[in-house]
């Protein structure tokens, strides 16, 4: 699940429930960024994709591009 850390529409405990409810789920969340976070900052949605799809995106730096994962675990993610 990608969202915007700034997004009002899609709430982060909602985030974090579906997160936790999905098998294999993994989350992002674009810093800045409000719903619509696919035209208003594609670029970090590019890296953000990029990342939750790398061959090893257990060991990818989440922050190293400005995207941040949540803990699927976790109520909410920590900043980076």
């Amino acid at each position: 699940m990608l969202t915007g850390a700034r997004d009002t529409v899609v709430p982060p405990a909602w985030r974090a429930q579906v997160t936790r409810l999905v098998p294999h789920a993994r989350a992002a969340t674009v810093p800045g960024a409000a719903h619509n976070v696919v035209t208003t900052a594609p670029r970090q949605v590019a890296d953000a994709i990029r990342a939750l799809l790398a061959p090893d995106a257990d060991k990818v730096d989440p922050c190293a591009s400005e995207t941040r994962r949540s803990d699927p675990s976790a109520a909410a993610s920590a900043a980076c």
